[in-house]
């Protein structure tokens, strides 16, 4: 079965798969998320049921066209524990795609499988660093309350914003080669529209995105794409360290282009997770902020 909008059925058969496989207080299972997901004509749910009508397979799919390409991105690809089987012709559809991405994947089967299909790996390098939460009770007071928060470093130039405007919309636009700035607009919403930051150094024509939110109950930061030199991104990443903590953080978790990852290498506050894989398959001009054409952040955007 395939859901393009909340109006083609209920949602109740994919909040229940999603409870059993994800846990009940998954993103996933979320009917705010179903409903942002699939409010516009950018993602859509592809699902395979049983004999008794339940869902036992699913997979989700974005479309978004970047440099004048259509490119598909596929995620929360999963099947439940004694229908092994049945999610194989999500595989088959990805097969037919000229163009696809792989935002993650942890499994190596399933990578190599991937690359089978055509896929190559994206070089991004994914890194955590623990924090100690030093809630800032002012700053928590206004996200609690969804006041915008603005701040800026009149020493290196920084700033940093979850309010996200039109300007803000057109720069991303212009690096990431993703034309559609609904998209953009669209990509960027998360609950109360507060949790994603934008963290940027006109100085030095740097940029980084970051979405506050929770995985498994606990605050997290993720930084979800970036672009600028190392040192930079490197120093605006861990400004967005320092907000997080103040907002009350444990964890930040990073994915950083391998071009822009050498400061975080000589940092032993940030520590390498191994074992995830970024692909695509397509004869693709990929600009830098590619990780807005997949599902990384919203977790953080919509879970907790």
């Amino acid at each position: 079965m395939i859901y393009r909008s909340t109006l083609d059925k209920p949602l109740d058969p994919i909040i229940n798969f999603s409870s059993r496989v994800f846990g009940k207080n998954s993103y996933q299972s979320s009917s705010q998320y179903l409903t942002w997901a699939l409010s516009k004509n950018y993602l859509e749910i592809s699902t395979t049921e049983d004999a008794s009508n339940e869902v036992v397979s699913m997979i989700q799919q974005m479309t978004v066209t970047i440099n004048q390409n259509d490119l598909k991105s596929f995620f929360n690809y999963i099947t439940d524990g004694t229908h092994g089987g049945m999610g194989v012709k999500h595989l088959a559809k990805i097969r037919k795609e000229k163009n696809f991405f792989i935002p993650a994947v942890s499994n190596k089967e399933l990578s190599n499988l991937y690359k089978k299909l055509g896929a190559t790996e994206l070089r991004y390098k994914w890194f955590k660093r623990y924090l100690l939460p030093l809630p800032n009770i002012p700053l928590l007071y206004k996200f609690n309350i969804n006041e915008s928060i603005t701040t800026f470093d009149k020493i290196s130039g920084a700033c940093i914003t979850n309010d996200i405007s039109d300007d803000k919309i057109i720069k991303i636009s212009s690096l990431s080669g993703i034309t559609d700035k609904n998209f953009i607009r669209w990509r960027m919403m998360s609950k109360k529209n507060n949790r994603i930051f934008i963290l940027e150094s006109e100085l030095h024509e740097a940029i980084v995105i970051v979405a506050l939110g929770k995985r498994y109950n606990l605050p997290i930061l993720r930084v979800i794409d970036s672009i600028g030199p190392s040192q930079i991104v490197k120093s605006l990443v861990d400004k967005a360290c320092l907000l997080g903590r103040d907002l009350g953080a444990v964890i930040c978790l990073a994915t950083i282009h391998e071009s822009q990852a050498n400061d975080f290498f000589i940092d032993k506050k940030y520590k390498i997770r191994e074992g995830i894989k970024t692909l695509v398959k397509g004869d693709l001009a990929i600009n830098s902020l590619f990780m807005l054409c997949g599902d990384l952040g919203f977790e953080e955007q919509f879970g907790g």
